[in-house]
């Protein structure tokens, strides 16, 4: 399992870029939940961009493969796999072409521009947007870690993570 520590020191590398792109990225999914004080199990490190132009700059600063444009159940996405500090990292688009029902996640449209926190990550501010539990249930997940995510927290909950000099 990844700690919250891990998911800092994985993303530590991109935190400049992250802070320049604040406008255009979120951390997403359980590591947003780890960054947040939640005990999830994390896998990996999601980061959404707003768009292209922005995975494509993420990749090109930590030096990932460049992106290419995947199928999912939600519309494409612009893609861009990683390993930050041994830790799987994804910069990504979700592109819907879906509508109603089937847009509920934290990820599609302009839900995560609009409902997002700030995690302090090594005196950087990083939006963050809670791990919703209706994309979880829609991609057949009906447990994390043995309780259902969390669909909100409280910004007083979000611990203020250290890493480097």
């Amino acid at each position: 399992m990844i700690t919250a520590e891990r998911v800092v020191e994985a993303i530590t590398p991109v935190l400049d870029d992250m802070a320049r792109l604040s406008e255009r990225v979120r951390v997403v999914g359980t590591a947003s939940s780890a960054l947040r004080g939640i005990d999830l199990p994390v896998a990996d490190v999601d980061i959404l961009a707003r768009d292209r132009n922005a995975v494509d700059e993420l990749a090109a600063a930590s030096g990932s493969r460049p992106a290419t444009l995947v199928e999912t159940p939600f519309g494409q996405q612009y893609l861009a796999d990683h390993q930050l500090a041994g830790v799987p990292v994804q910069f990504s688009t979700v592109e819907s072409r879906n509508t109603g029902r089937e847009r509920v996640a934290e990820c599609v449209g302009e839900t995560p521009w609009r409902y997002f926190s700030v995690a302090e990550v090594a005196g950087r501010s990083v939006p963050v947007v809670a791990s919703e539990l209706a994309s979880d249930l829609m991609r057949g997940r009906r447990t994390v870690g043995g309780r259902s995510p969390p669909i909100c927290s409280s910004p007083a909950s979000i611990p203020s993570y250290s890493v480097g000099p």
